[in-house]
Formats: structure tokens, sequence, C-alpha cells
């Protein structure tokens, strides 16, 4: 998902005080400066160019999104 962290979410967010070990979003949006280290940011990259390529030579995009979790 995106990582929209408004406000003082950075400050809530650090594992001491969340008790979250991971926090896991998408490249979409660039995270500001300061996010605590059990923020993990994954690429949206691979998943994009698939889906350009498979709407460009006609075959199908929901193919990418079957089975197993593509972005773990």
């Amino acid at each position: 998902t995106h990582g929209v962290f408004s406000g003082p979410a950075f400050e809530r967010l650090p594992y001491e005080k969340s008790g979250l070990e991971k926090i896991i979003v998408t490249d979409t949006i660039p995270l500001r400066p300061g996010a605590p280290d059990n923020i993990h940011v994954l690429s949206t990259a691979g998943t994009l160019a698939d889906s350009i390529r498979r709407i460009f030579t006609d075959d199908s995009v929901s193919e990418i999104f079957a089975g197993e979790n593509q972005l773990f």
C-alpha cells in the first residue's frame, strides 16, 4: 500500500512505541525524511513493467496477481 504517513506518524510508529516489528509499504510515493527503521519499502517496478508489457502485447494482466503474493 502507499506509505502515506502524515502528521506525527513517524513519532508514533517506531517499534518501541507501536510494537510493530515491520511496516511494509510500496514505493508508489516517496517517504519523507526521518522514517523509522521498522518501515520497509518494496519496489513496484517489476510489477508495473510486467503490467505495461502485458497490456502492450494484449496478454492478461490478471495473471500477474494469480497465486502467490508477487511483492514478497
